[in-house]
């Protein structure tokens, strides 16, 4: 709820701002947090966070993946206290702050990152896809697909509530990307834990997992637990999920050629330009002067890790 939080606050103020008027200068705001928007575009925002320039885009996800570089620059923001609207997050459900981000921004398209499942009801579903600017593309907690590793976790879920969550999320939001994060090698993980985790990766159909091998901490309950595996089990077994993960990616890629992809271009490369599609494709596309800008492109090919196409 933290990450969640930090996003709406300050992105709200900041996209208040942005629809105040056409150009704003740069700024010192009174939570400490530089910025400057740099351009308006119909369908784009371009600003700078402490000297470099991102999207608006990238700036929500970038609020929602990392609550405490947030916090690095406002470290008294209090995510349950009121704040200059009159709004008070900390007790915002997370469909009713997406909501408000819409409303307040609505030249802008939404990513949202890190969302547990339990969050993923057909509430949420039906009022993210109503506002027409979430992009299609969700970053879900899974740390394993086998309930008995969930189970050692004390992950609030069970695989058969995962697939729910992801059967809602095709239905509001079709061809969407569903990206997560793996860990291999919890403590008490057997070969049968291993192999019904790596077959959920497949069930599911990943756009894209990052998949760890577990590493100890000391001071936590995981690290207390017997039956630690040896760190080249870990890493054998992380080394197999990835690449059934990566065979999911690839094929999600090549369901995209064909396709017109609304693209988000954020750098020359090449001799074209390099952006994200709203279902976090990386795109590339001949044009000029492109940067910041949201563009549909005809997806012809899959070259490596990356689609390419022609705008249209």
């Amino acid at each position: 709820m933290k990450r969640f939080a930090a996003m709406l606050v300050v992105s709200v103020l900041m996209v208040l701002w942005i629809a105040s008027g056409d150009r704003m200068s740069a700024g010192q705001r009174t939570d400490g947090l530089y910025y400057e928007v740099t351009g308006i575009h119909p369908d784009a925002v371009l600003m700078r966070i402490n000297g470099e320039d991102i999207s608006a885009e990238e700036y929500l996800y970038w609020l929602a993946y990392d609550c405490e570089y947030l916090t690095s620059y406002v470290p008294n923001l209090d995510f349950s206290a009121e704040v200059s609207n009159g709004m008070t997050y900390g007790s915002y459900a997370k469909a009713d702050a997406v909501e408000t981000v819409a409303a307040a921004a609505p030249q802008m398209r939404l990513r949202l990152g890190s969302i547990e499942p339990t969050v993923i009801t057909e509430d949420f579903c039906r009022r993210a896809a109503a506002t027409g600017q979430v992009c299609r593309h969700f970053h879900l907690s899974l740390q394993s697909g086998c309930d008995r590793t969930l189970a050692r976790m004390n992950r609030k879920y069970n695989t058969a509530e995962f697939l729910a969550c992801v059967e809602r999320l095709r239905r509001y939001f079709p061809g969407c990307a569903l990206t997560a994060d793996m860990i291999t090698g919890f403590p008490g993980e057997t070969e049968a834990d291993q192999a019904a985790a790596v077959a959920f990766l497949e069930q599911v159909g990943f756009a894209a997992v990052h998949v760890f091998p577990y590493s100890r901490r000391p001071g936590t309950k995981a690290d207390a637990m017997p039956e630690q595996l040896s760190h080249a089990v870990k890493s054998a077994r992380a080394h197999e999920a990835q690449r059934v993960a990566d065979a999911c990616k690839q094929r999600y890629l090549v369901q995209q050629v064909g396709q017109t992809l609304p693209v988000l271009f954020e750098t020359e490369h090449d001799g074209g330009w390099v952006g994200h599609s709203d279902n976090y494709c990386l795109v590339r596309a001949a044009g000029d002067d492109l940067r910041g800008l949201v563009k549909n492109v005809k997806i012809s090919a899959v070259s490596g890790q990356m689609l390419v196409g022609d705008l249209v």
